[in-house]
Parts: structure tokens; sequence; C-alpha cells
């Protein structure tokens, strides 16, 4: 009897060591499991913080945009202002150099028939 409860003593405390080697084992895995999600959560945190500033600069990026095509905008319309000027004053300056010819002809006739009184 006693080689029999030596020999059930022995497979009990040989269950009882492998059932604490694997309660070790499962804890050592639930570390690295624990470890690792934490990790993976940190590099979540990163990722969405890398993105809400690319998110961010996408902004900065689209409104500084709107604003130079709104300065090109404004640009253009003071390109077309001037060029619209240059033709009013071109036009304007034949109209004046045309006045001139014409004054200066009336001058030339009005020296001629001076010339013709005078004789």
């Amino acid at each position: 009897k006693d080689k029999i409860i030596e020999k059930t003593t022995n497979k009990l405390n040989s269950v009882i060591n492998e059932l604490e080697d694997m309660m070790a084992t499962i804890g050592n895995k639930d570390n690295i499991i624990k470890k690792t999600t934490n990790k993976l959560n940190s590099a979540k945190n990163e990722l969405e913080d890398r993105m809400a500033t690319i998110k961010s600069k996408d902004k900065i990026i689209e409104k500084t945009t709107n604003k130079l095509n709104s300065v090109i905008n404004e640009l253009e319309d003071m390109m077309a202002t001037i060029g619209n000027k240059d033709n009013i004053i071109k036009k304007t300056t034949n109209k004046l150099n045309s006045a001139k010819n014409e004054l200066e002809d009336r001058m030339a006739t009005i020296k001629s028939k001076d010339k013709i009184i005078e004789k």
C-alpha cells in the first residue's frame, strides 16, 4: 500500500508540476500578448497622429492653393484692365494725333491764305 501511495503521490506531484509549468507558460504567453497589444496600440496611435498631421498639412496646402489661385485671378483681372487701358490710350493717342494733323493742316492752310493775302 505504501508503494501504491508513493507511486500515486509521485504521479500526482508530476501532474501538479506539469500543471504549474503549463500555468507559467500561459502566464508568459499572456505577458507576451499584453506587450504585443501595447506595442500595436502605440503604433496605431502614432499612425493616427501622423494622419492627423498629414490632414492638417493638406488643409494648409489647400488654403494656400486657394489663396494663390485668388491672387492669380486678381492679377489676371488687373492685366485685362491694363490691356483695356492700353487700348483706350492707343485709341486716344490716335485721335489726338489725328486732331493734331488736322490742326497742322488748317494752320498750313491759314498760313498759305495769309501769304496769298500778303501778296
